[in-house]
């Protein structure tokens, strides 16, 4: 995405209001135990018909965990 797209594009920033996002205190907890090789994400979709959609991963690529090979 380009700085235009991003800040200047009236579809992108109607979309853009639409989205919130939150620290986990959980997140937090996980990183500190797992000495910073854990990085906890979490994403939640409501759509417009009220469904949720929820997936969360503990460990991101390229941790010792989750190689990226």
């Amino acid at each position: 995405m380009s700085e235009e797209n991003i800040f200047y594009n009236p579809e992108a920033r109607a979309i853009s209001e639409k989205i919130t996002m939150e620290m986990d205190p959980m997140a937090t907890e996980i990183f500190s135990e797992e000495k910073r090789l854990a990085i906890l994400s979490a994403v939640e979709v409501k759509t417009s018909d009220d469904r949720i959609f929820k997936e969360s991963i503990e460990y991101s690529k390229g941790t010792p965990n989750t190689p990226l090979a």
